[in-house]
């Protein structure tokens, strides 16, 4: 008599059901994003690194769970992954080594994981650089989503496309981590020469006061 299939969810490794949390519950997070990005219980629930990490900590899991087993186990032998480093051999079947590596299922548990993390990494970047130069970021978040990086260069498109219509410095593309560090001295600038016009404004100079001497009496030679 066959024996009936398991659930999933029952797998003594762990893998299926950190799978499972990777798969669906980033896609709350993509929600408030996309359809709530200025939300105030969007900013703080995603504003914060941490629930990425939560999400990063399974797909380690995966990783660590999967590590170290054997084919029958579901995991790919290491060979079979090196390939896919072999200029040889990706040109002559990089694709059906990658087909092959996916009918394990610890690799395929791993990789699908591994881009969602990615994915949602990215749209949670987008999202702030949006609220950062104020510009709509939905369509941006939802494509990233969908198909990952053409989210990314639609976003570009769309601050490019803002900037026409903004003459400021920072509706401008720009590499973020540099505009950062632009306007943070800047500040910094400005802070130094606040409080220094402050300080001057609060000792003034004080007038140079000699002590009063006097000066002893000589008497004239050439006079009687």
């Amino acid at each position: 008599r066959r024996r009936p299939a398991t659930s999933a969810l029952e797998d003594p490794t762990g893998i299926a059901q950190a799978f499972a949390f990777v798969t669906f519950v980033p896609q709350n997070f993509w929600l408030l994003i996309v359809f709530a990005p200025n939300w105030k219980v969007t900013r703080q629930v995603f504003e914060p690194l941490w629930p990425l990490c939560i999400v990063a900590l399974f797909h380690l899991f995966i990783v660590v769970a999967s590590a170290g087993k054997p084919p029958e186990a579901g995991t790919a032998p290491i060979e079979l992954f090196n390939n896919l480093f072999n200029p040889v051999v990706v040109g002559e079947r990089g694709i059906d080594v990658y087909l092959e590596l996916g009918t394990y299922k610890n690799f395929a548990a791993e990789e699908w994981t591994h881009e969602l993390v990615w994915d949602l990494f990215v749209g949670r970047w987008i999202w702030l650089e949006g609220r950062r130069r104020d510009i709509f970021t939905s369509h941006s978040v939802l494509l990233t989503n969908l198909i990952g990086p053409p989210g990314l260069l639609l976003h570009v498109l769309t601050v490019q496309l803002y900037a026409l219509f903004r003459p400021e410095p920072g509706a401008r593309w720009a590499d973020p981590e540099a505009l950062r560090t632009e306007m943070e001295v800047q500040r910094a600038a400005l802070a130094s020469n606040a409080a220094a016009e402050a300080e001057a404004a609060a000792d003034p100079p004080q007038s140079l006061q000699l002590p009063g001497l006097k000066l002893p009496e000589f008497k004239n030679p050439f006079r009687s």
